[in-house]
């Protein structure tokens, strides 16, 4: 699948930090929609170094923002890298 539509559900973000996340206290997705409105989700650590998050409802179309949240690693507590992700409306 090349394109995720906004009709869609069980979309996974995935934010690779690149770094072991053993031990984190708690990891992330941190996201901005087209309206601005930020908020995060709870991740999971998948393949040691990346939070992945399973969406459960549709997301609405436009250009997405995400970074992964780490919160003491170590006792480090930040984002990583943002990257984005443009959402289609269905038929385009």
């Amino acid at each position: 699948m090349s394109r995720i539509y906004e009709t869609d559900m069980g979309i996974e973000i995935i934010a690779d930090t690149r770094a072991d996340l053993t031990g984190a206290a708690a990891v992330s997705i941190h996201y901005r929609p087209p309206t601005g409105a930020a908020g995060q989700w709870a991740g999971t650590v998948h393949e040691t170094t990346k939070v992945r998050y399973v969406t459960a409802a549709p997301l609405m179309a436009g250009r997405w923002y995400f970074q992964a949240g780490v919160t003491n690693l170590g006792g480090w507590t930040g984002r990583g890298r943002t990257f984005s992700r443009t959402i289609y409306p269905v038929f385009s």
